[in-house]
């Protein structure tokens, strides 16, 4: 598709194709549920995760996290993703 329209062409056509997906998504109402997501991410020495025995602690920090997180935002459909 490049050497028929060229690179100035071929960025044309991303352009409007990036247009239409953003005036489809723009002209749906409003009308849907919107939910609450919270995302666990734990700062995690990555030698730590591999040492033995160690999943216990990593499990209850992800569990303190995401209580945490349930706490200070309210109720959630979605906790934490892993």
């Amino acid at each position: 598709m490049l050497i028929l329209v060229g690179a100035f062409g071929l960025s044309f056509i991303v352009l409007w194709i990036n247009i239409f997906i953003f005036v489809k998504i723009s002209s749906t109402g409003n009308d849907e549920k919107k939910i609450k997501v919270g995302i666990i991410q734990p700062n995690l020495d990555p030698w730590n995760k591999w040492e033995l025995g160690s999943l216990d602690q990593i499990l209850e920090n992800y569990f303190e996290l995401s209580q945490k997180c349930v706490d200070g935002y309210g109720k959630m459909q979605l906790v934490s993703a892993w």
